[in-house]
Parts: structure tokens; sequence; C-alpha cells
């Protein structure tokens, strides 16, 4: 693991294990970035279109 190769460089590290999340999803952040503001777009879209007040 990167942690243990810094660790052995006496590199201070702190070590978090996400079980449920792989690395190739943490190097997605700017897609998933992309994704909410895409949702909360869609979300106005709709409250407009129905005339609704956000929530």
């Amino acid at each position: 693991m990167q942690a243990d190769k810094l660790r052995a460089s006496k590199v201070p590290v702190e070590r978090v294990i996400y079980r449920s999340v792989m690395l190739e999803f943490i190097k997605m952040i700017h897609l998933i970035s992309e994704a909410l503001l895409a949702h909360a777009g869609a979300e106005h879209a709709l409250h407009q279109a129905f005339h609704m007040q956000p929530p």
C-alpha cells in the first residue's frame, strides 16, 4: 500500500481504510462533483417547472 511505502521513507502517515471505497473512485472525485452539480441543476429546473419553492 502507498502508506507503507511512505512510512518506510520516514514520511509521517495516517492511514484510513474505507472498506467500501476503491481507489479508482477516489481518483474520480471531479466527476462526482460534476454529478452533484448536475443533480442540483436538475432539482432547480424541476422546482421552477412545477412552481415549487426549493427545500
